[in-house]
């Protein structure tokens, strides 16, 4: 099976000229410049994609793949596009997404293969779809009428569902020696020192808390609406020291 048979030509050519640098040249995070990043460029075949709307698992709406190209990631070297038109950010979401696709039904056959159980590349795809199927954004709910940011209760809130990883100020000094999905050494976001990563609107910072990072320590969670609301202006204040 191969992945680099997904996507038109166009779209091969245009990560080859704005992304194989630092992704490879097919998309498994091996690219020359890698190895000079302050974070693992993403390999697309064999890794969930972390800053998702979708609260289906694995699943992943081609809009998110969208942004990031559009936004960068602040902090990991990857830059902005706003000189890619929509066209080339859609053939570039959705040969990233090819990918993914096709890398996730290899390490599904490769997997049947070491259980000795039979899997054709053709159910190995179907699976890989209806684990990528993403159902949709979640739906963010408005700050409430009455809502008001108390900053003690918000303190509370991060000291009980973020402090142990993000460290008690934000500065990421938690919990030492996590590692991400792929055995690699990660560490909470300092958010004073390197800011927030992956959006910085309100609906971005509401899914990253509500929805967790897949493939990363950080997990969903469950808290009320309103609280949340209070985590994500909370963060804002320590990233802003």
């Amino acid at each position: 099976m191969q992945a680099a048979a997904e996507g038109t030509s166009d779209a091969r050519i245009l990560y080859r000229q704005q992304c194989a640098a630092c992704h490879g040249d097919q998309g498994t995070g091996d690219g020359p410049m890698a190895w000079w990043l302050p974070a693992p460029p993403r390999d697309f075949q064999h890794e969930p994609f972390r800053y998702i709307s979708s609260a289906s698992g694995a699943g992943v709406d081609l809009a998110d793949l969208e942004r990031t190209i559009r936004r960068g990631i602040l902090g990991a070297g990857m830059p902005a596009s706003p000189h890619l038109g929509d066209t080339e950010v859609q053939e570039l979401a959705e040969l990233v997404l090819a990918w993914r696709r096709a890398g996730m039904a290899q390490d599904l056959l490769d997997y049947a293969a070491e259980e000795d159980e039979e899997m054709s590349p053709e159910e190995a795809l179907e699976i890989a779809d209806s684990l990528l199927e993403s159902g949709g954004s979640l739906p963010v709910p408005p700050r409430p009428e009455d809502y008001v940011f108390d900053l003690d209760r918000a303190a509370a809130l991060f000291a009980a569902n973020c402090a142990a990883c993000h460290g008690a100020d934000g500065r990421g000094d938690g919990v030492r020696g996590m590692t991400d999905e792929q055995g690699r050494p990660i560490q909470a976001r300092d958010f004073v020192a390197t800011g927030i990563w992956g959006g910085r609107t309100d609906r971005d910072l509401y899914w990253r808390i509500r929805l967790g990072m897949p493939g990363t320590p950080m997990p969903a969670t469950e808290i009320a609406d309103e609280d949340v609301w209070q985590l994500v202006d909370y963060v804002r204040v320590l990233a802003q020291g």
